[in-house]
């Protein structure tokens, strides 16, 4: 044998850290979760928030989603820790079912002389807008700190990573309170991984156990896993158990998956559709370099029948801090393009030394940019749409999660138009539905019938790459509103989190309902720094739930242009007249 030293020290115990179930939740995924915690049989659970959809007031619906979820934590056989995320404590109806349920929102326990705190980043201001460790849990923590001097190690849980978003200043103070102690701090909400060591101390933003994700993999911190944490007495040993493998705690260069969320490898720019019907035999692709170091690249491109790249496929080095444009010649089918032209990038960038390499997928097919004209009078903002002339633009066939779904014309249809004025930029939509289901707000969407709205004012280089990135939606870059049919002239879903300056309005008609969009051309403006707005990008879809005529069938989702997770550039495109 090689030594004696066996890790069996009695002062030593595992754990697993669970992070965000929901935000987009994945079925399924959480579950297999659970299955594999029981393998790895830990002495505890606990989470960083984000357990069930929320954002509702009903009773009901909330008791369904916390029974849904329950009936998950209820088959792990180790103790489960609660910490409260926007979506579990969406509002005030919310925050008391918490308190019912279990207790106060922010707590604490001692185990083998290690500290465990959970503290509560919606407790002031519910519904995840802006986090804050407010005055009275940084004095609960301060009296918990005095009473605990010689825990050996801190371990503070929290939902929003404080010390890297919002605009609140509470982290640093929350750092004078700890003072020289020793600590980890651990939140979720990003669905991004991202570790930060500050001052010594570990600051981790976990990824996601089913909750929204493209999972792109580890450069870009977007992947499926529990936390693995062994507690030794020189502080905690961290690993991230991808739920189809392992990594430790430093699962990418520091960095990385900020400004690769910021900022695509590989972006087509929209392949437009000419003057004369054809499509342009030369696309242009951005690759984009945002580190200090030389990124080399090379491209490539599975077989397509009618879409072909023509010579050799391009490969090359991007400067430190650049952007290169890259010619993609292709050649056309004489019958079209049948399916979409997908190239496949692979970068490498040399970080000290190491190299670090991702891939990224990237689609185009023919767009046509369409043409958004003023409104040719004054606009009623009221969810009636008789003022609009006749709608230019029909929503495509109804889709289900599992693919293309049948659906008559007066069951589940669509079509809608856009204009603008100086004041706004406007959406009509009108919607054929022979079982309208109201609005119940919920965080379940496909649980009621919805008009969405989802729009990137960005100019057309950065909206054509859009992929729909839930960083990206947090950080501003889009938006998604999304209209109710109810009885109280149409509501917004997540009106606490959606700012007021996005306004839908609903009503119903003897065939369905109508939804008008209203979003200010001041926005729209806002990004556009470099001179007068110029475009935008958009897309419109209807969720269409009827389980009192069709409970067999599911829901349906409608949709204009594809869901641009399907990441094909430049779909949706208006440009101003």
């Amino acid at each position: 044998m090689s030594h004696d030293r066996f890790a069996n020290d009695p002062d030593s115990f595992q754990f697993v850290i669970v992070s965000d179930n929901t935000g987009g939740a994945r079925t399924g995924v959480f579950a297999s979760a659970v299955d594999k915690i029981n393998l790895l049989q830990p002495e505890f659970v606990i989470s960083v928030g984000d357990l069930i959809e929320g954002y509702s007031e009903s009773s009901d619906i909330l008791a369904a989603q916390w029974a849904e979820f329950e009936s998950m934590v209820g088959r792990i056989e180790a103790p489960f820790f609660y910490t409260p995320g926007n979506h579990d404590y969406s509002n005030n109806v919310m925050a008391d079912l918490w308190a019912k349920k279990f207790g106060r929102s922010y707590y604490h326990f001692l185990y083998k002389d290690v500290l465990f705190v959970v503290l509560n980043t919606e407790r002031t201001r519910p519904g995840g807008g802006d986090p804050s460790i407010d005055p009275e849990q940084r004095q609960y923590l301060a009296d918990v700190l005095a009473k605990t001097p010689n825990a050996r190690w801190t371990l503070l849980f929290m939902h929003q990573p404080v010390w890297s978003v919002g605009h609140d200043k509470s982290w640093a103070e929350v750092e004078k309170v700890l003072g020289e102690r020793p600590f980890t701090a651990i939140a979720g909400h990003m669905h991004t991984y991202e570790y930060v060591s500050r001052g010594g101390r570990d600051l981790i933003t976990l990824g996601t156990t089913g909750g929204g994700s493209q999972l792109r993999g580890e450069a870009y911190g977007e992947f499926d896993h529990v936390t693995w944490v062994t507690m030794k007495k020189s502080g905690p040993v961290i690993a991230n158990l991808h739920l189809d493998g392992i990594t430790d705690k430093v699962v990418s260069a520091p960095g990385f998956s900020a400004k690769l969320s910021k900022v695509p490898t590989f972006a087509f720019e929209p392949w437009a559709i000419g003057p004369d019907g054809k499509p342009a035999t030369t696309l242009k692709l951005a690759v984009a370099n945002p580190f200090d170091a030389p990124l080399r690249f090379t491209l490539a491109a599975p077989q397509n029948v009618s879409v072909q790249l023509r010579g050799d496929p391009p490969a090359g080095e991007v400067a430190p801090r650049s952007t290169k444009l890259v010619d993609v010649p292709v050649s056309v089918a004489a019958s079209g393009v049948a399916r979409p032209l997908e190239v496949r990038g692979s970068a490498t960038l040399n970080v000290g030394d190491r190299d670090v390499s991702w891939t990224s997928a990237v689609r185009a097919r023919p767009v046509s940019i369409e043409q958004l004209a003023r409104v040719a009078g004054p606009v009623s903002f009221d969810g009636a749409i008789g003022d609009w002339a006749a709608l230019r633009f029909a929503g495509a066939p109804a889709t289900r999660g599992d693919g293309p779904a049948a659906a008559s014309e007066a069951d589940a249809s669509f079509r809608f138009d856009a204009a603008y004025d100086d004041a706004f930029l406007y959406v009509a939509v009108d919607v054929r539905d022979d079982e309208v289901t109201p609005g119940i707000l919920s965080g379940k969407h496909d649980a009621q019938d919805l008009a969405i709205l989802t729009l990137d004012a960005r100019p057309m280089r950065q909206s054509a790459a859009n992929a729909a990135l839930v960083t990206g939606l947090k950080a501003g870059d889009w938006i998604a509103i999304m209209g109710s049919p109810n009885d109280r002239d149409g509501e917004k879903l997540f009106g606490s989190i959606i700012p007021a300056m996005f306004e839908v309005k609903t009503k119903r008609t003897a065939g369905g309902y109508t939804a008008e969009f209203r979003v200010p051309i001041a926005y729209v403006q806002s990004k556009h720094p470099n001179g007068p707005w110029t475009d935008v990008r958009l897309n419109v879809s209807v969720n269409d739930a009827d389980p009192k005529t069709k409970p067999e069938r599911g829901p349906l989702n409608l949709s204009w242009q594809p869901d641009w997770r399907e990441q094909i550039a430049g779909t949706g495109t208006f440009v101003r007249k």
